[in-house]
């Protein structure tokens, strides 16, 4: 958007558009998350002018445009909301089962090594023994 270009209902300060009608900025939506959040002329353009609102400062292991996603090395809990405080899990990859630090964001599956199973990658699957650095060996 090209400086001092406006739209209805909206305050251009430099590139940053700012509601001052924020009945109309309400589209925030920081699901418990943040305590703020600021408007974002690309996120309303990319959404066909409906939705502008940018959450800032996510908390609670949260990210994304209205803290509706888990943050890097968490994964949700399926059983809670995402406005729960608690919706977001530390992975906890065994760090010799596993390949990394890094899970699915649904189910928190961990990526194992070989002959290493469960969510965290802390087994050796049946027919392996002596988890260690390259994983399970098998007997």
């Amino acid at each position: 958007m090209e400086q001092g270009a406006t739209i209805p209902g909206m305050l251009t300060v430099g590139t940053l558009a700012v509601s001052h009608d924020f009945a109309g900025f309400s589209a925030c939506h920081f699901n418990g998350h943040s305590d703020c959040c600021h408007f974002d002329m690309t996120a309303y353009l990319a959404r066909g002018g409906r939705s502008g609102g940018m959450c800032d400062d996510c908390q609670h292991n949260t990210q994304g445009q209205h803290c509706d996603r888990c943050r890097r090395l968490f994964y949700r809990d399926p059983r809670k909301a995402i406005s729960d405080p608690d919706a977001c899990i530390p992975c906890k990859c065994h760090p010799q089962g596993s390949t990394g630090p890094s899970c699915s964001r649904l189910g928190g599956q961990c990526r194992c090594k070989p002959g290493v199973t469960g969510r965290c990658c802390d087994t050796c699957s049946t027919g392996s023994y002596g988890l260690g650095q390259r994983g399970c060996h098998c007997t």
